[in-house]
């Protein structure tokens, strides 16, 4: 059997394709396939794993926030699934989301306060879907599904509204607008976890893509429309 000296394979051209946690492991989506790459590797870096799962090009990648190491991943692809890949005992397995009838374009995940894991997922089939997995012992569920009449949902991010233990979702959306999902207080024993629409943030005049959440909590938008009708007008 041969080894495998080199693997060398270009970044799907999404924006949210790659993802570097607060290691020395960054996460890329390359095809229908998900490499792993340690920059400490040698002297030049390494893929280390190649994540086989997806039938069709992976969109989106991310380390599930809120660990000190990258255990965790999860993967988003045209093929309508999702993937939470988990790395145990030297290897990763997978746990497929099924749902969406179409793409999933953006995926968003965190460890919460309650050691429970959430992820959420958006598709070109206008919805946003909610995943939760109460603990490592459990499988991951579908919680929620928000219809966004026709819209689609460009980026999403995740955190804690401020010194509460309330989760907030902001969702940028091709209307040129953010929405904000806060989680419901309100909550059963069969779904333990609930968002409700909040509030709507407008004020952008194109499509825009949210850059980050900061702890006041502050948004920080960068405008991905915007920005390319100017470099055409410099062309």
């Amino acid at each position: 059997m041969c080894d495998v000296l080199y693997v060398s394979s270009a970044c799907n051209q999404v924006p949210t394709s790659a993802h570097w946690g607060r290691g020395s492991l960054i996460c890329y989506a390359s095809s229908n396939v998900v490499f792993i790459y340690d920059i400490n590797h040698g002297s030049g870096g390494k893929i280390v794993n190649t994540l086989y799962g997806h039938k069709k090009r992976v969109n989106s990648v991310q380390w599930i926030a809120g660990s000190n190491h990258e255990l965790e991943l999860v993967s988003g692809s045209a093929d309508g699934t999702a993937i939470v890949w988990t790395f145990r005992d030297n290897n990763y397995t997978s746990f497929i989301l099924k749902g969406h009838e179409s793409n999933v374009n953006v995926v968003e995940s965190m460890y919460t306060k309650k050691s429970s894991t959430l992820v959420v997922t958006t598709s070109a089939d206008s919805t946003i879907r909610i995943w939760l997995r109460e603990n490592k012992k459990e499988d991951f569920r579908q919680m929620q599904v928000i219809n966004l009449n026709y819209g689609v949902s460009l980026s999403l991010k995740l955190s804690y509204l401020p010194d509460q233990e309330l989760i907030i979702l902001a969702a940028s959306l091709d209307d040129s607008n953010i929405h904000l999902y806060v989680e419901d207080e309100e909550k059963s024993n069969d779904f333990p976890f609930k968002l409700r629409h909040c509030q709507k943030l407008e004020g952008h005049d194109n499509w825009m893509e949210i850059y980050l959440w900061c702890l006041v909590p502050k948004i920080i938008l960068y405008d991905y429309g915007k920005s390319h009708q100017k470099q055409d007008k410099r062309k």
